[in-house]
């Protein structure tokens, strides 16, 4: 289980108050906004580690963009509409079993995409 994203759903469940107002607010949109901000260059990394050099910079993005959406929306429905009370290790392990259906297996964890080495 990973322990950073067990770390993330301890401080949802901790803060699901916080984050539930936040969410349902007029401010939700800019909470994704931000928090799609924050996990993106993560994303990125993870396919850049799975693709490498397989794919171009802009598919890249795209797909980082995708699965930052998805993994975004997948944790607001659970802090928003799973009843009580959470529990951040089935949620974990729920959310590293998506992440390894979802990403290839077996590919290179230190490749990079293309042009990543000029600075872009």
């Amino acid at each position: 289980m990973s322990a950073k994203a067990l770390a993330l759903a301890e401080h949802m469940v901790d803060h699901r108050r916080f984050y539930r107002a936040l969410y349902t607010s007029a401010c939700g949109f800019a909470l994704s906004k931000a928090l799609n901000s924050l996990f993106l260059p993560v994303n990125r990394q993870v396919v850049c580690d799975a693709y490498g050099r397989q794919i171009d910079e802009r598919t890249t993005e795209d797909i980082a963009a995708f699965l930052t959406g998805g993994w975004g929306d997948f944790v607001r429905a659970w802090v928003v509409e799973d009843p009580d009370p959470l529990d951040p290790h089935e949620f974990t392990s729920r959310l590293v079993h998506i992440a390894s259906m979802v990403l290839p297996q077996g590919r290179p964890t230190s490749a990079t995409f293309k042009g990543a080495e000029d600075g872009n």
